[in-house]
């Protein structure tokens, strides 16, 4: 049984609007929902557990309640949503997981040493640690956290007492600076770490990760080892957050596993924009999906050195920041792209696509060195930037891309396929 309380057509009527000017009777009203349907629950067990509103620690306890119940339910998914809409929140401080409840006695810190000590004194076999509650540790399989402040030890907790943990969400966490995922005994697969403003540290040793994602802007210092199973990994960046994370940096955190990787998504235009002609990307085997962000001219030679590391890539997302002011100032060119033709790329996707004479001359080239590609597909739309309704000037804009792009794709071979959104 799943409970999911979701209300996207209640919240619809809240869109665009800062925190201050919300609806309060709806939020209680929505917590008076949750509470009525969790105190009439009478069934053994649940699967799925999902919160998604705008609630913060000012209904503390009523959110402490529902994890409490979903864990003596022997929930399976745990998911808290508390703020949809939480790019434009400035209000804190927000919602902290309840540790006591888990029997915990942490100490509310920011230095490393500290967290380090309250570590050490974290037992799953706890004395203060409910019967009840500890079910629930046994079936607990998915963890999704978004806008809920949980530190690294907490987490770490969750990893050791819950045996089948297979997937962890973390989402703007304000409490999470050290993460350490050192163990084989967990059972942790897919790791996602988004916006957490303070995090300092991830390090993940001897576990049998799958895939791992951190998306922010913070400089962390990034550890793997002996994580034989790593076959994703994806690094992102916001305009908000500027992480200045070099390619050899990234690259050295990945050494021993580089060739093993079949997804690496680099959607990171700092990142990638520090590759020159001189940098050598590293030989990527086993690659199979690819995506990567440009915003600068330098794009064909980067993409050129990726193309040439990775020869049996199959699927290539771009995702196009270009600024205005520099599609007015330089000319696109491709004079210093290496010649080379890859014969198993099949599918590209242009993400951002707007019609300048540069992302015109990617798609040639692009067209030209995969020859074999089956599809193209441009998305002038550029999702990252429309946390509200687009503008009409940004939807005009998008029109105008998508009639150049039919215009274009008459002059271009008729074996590939070409998509726009």
């Amino acid at each position: 049984m799943a409970l999911n309380f979701d209300t996207n057509k209640r919240l619809s009527c809240l869109k665009g609007l800062k925190p201050k000017a919300r609806d309060l009777e709806l939020i209680h009203r929505y917590v008076g929902w949750v509470n009525s349907v969790v105190e009439q629950h009478k069934g053994p067990r649940i699967d799925q557990f999902r919160v998604s509103y705008f609630l913060n620690e000012k209904f503390s306890s009523s959110i402490d309640k529902w994890i409490e119940f979903a864990l003596r339910k022997g929930v399976q998914m745990l998911e808290l949503n508390l703020l949809e809409y939480a790019y434009y929140c400035t209000i804190r401080p927000g919602y902290a997981f309840p540790h006591k409840l888990l029997g915990l006695n942490v100490e509310e810190s920011s230095s490393s040493r500290k967290e380090e000590s309250a570590r050490k004194h974290l037992c799953p076999d706890s004395p203060s640690h409910q019967p009840c509650v500890c079910v629930g540790f046994k079936s607990l399989r998915v963890l999704t956290l978004e806008c809920v402040d949980i530190s690294g030890e907490v987490l770490e907790y969750f990893l050791r007492s819950c045996p089948v943990m297979e997937r962890v969400s973390v989402y703007g966490s304000s409490k999470l600076v050290n993460l350490r995922v050192v163990s084989p005994s967990f059972a942790l697969k897919y790791l996602v770490i988004q916006r957490c403003s303070n995090i300092e540290s991830i390090e993940i040793v001897d576990a049998h990760i799958v895939s791992f994602a951190y998306d922010g802007g913070e400089k962390i210092r990034l550890r793997l080892e002996n994580v034989p199973l790593l076959v994703e990994v994806s690094i992102q960046e916001h305009r908000e957050y500027y992480s200045f994370l070099s390619m050899d940096v990234l690259f050295a955190s990945l050494s021993s596993y580089i060739s093993q990787l079949e997804i690496l998504k680099m959607n990171n235009t700092i990142l990638v924009s520090y590759c020159k002609e001189y940098y050598v990307v590293p030989m990527l085997p086993n690659l199979k999906y690819l995506g990567l962000s440009f915003k600068d001219d330098e794009a064909l030679m980067q993409l050129a050195l990726f193309l040439k590391a990775s020869p049996y890539l199959q699927r290539l997302v771009i995702h196009l920041h270009y600024s205005v002011s520099n599609r007015k100032k330089r000319h696109f060119t491709n004079k210093r792209a290496a010649k080379c033709s890859h014969h198993y790329l099949k599918k590209v996707e242009l993400v951002g696509y707007d019609c300048s004479t540069r992302e015109d001359e990617l798609v040639k080239y692009l067209i030209k060195t995969a020859i074999n590609l089956e599809q193209i597909v441009i998305d002038p739309a550029r999702r990252w930037l429309y946390r509200l309704p687009k503008r009409q000037d940004a939807a005009r804009r998008e029109e105008q891309a998508r009639v150049h792009f039919r215009q274009l794709k008459v002059d271009l071979p008729l074996t590939t396929e070409f998509v726009c959104l």
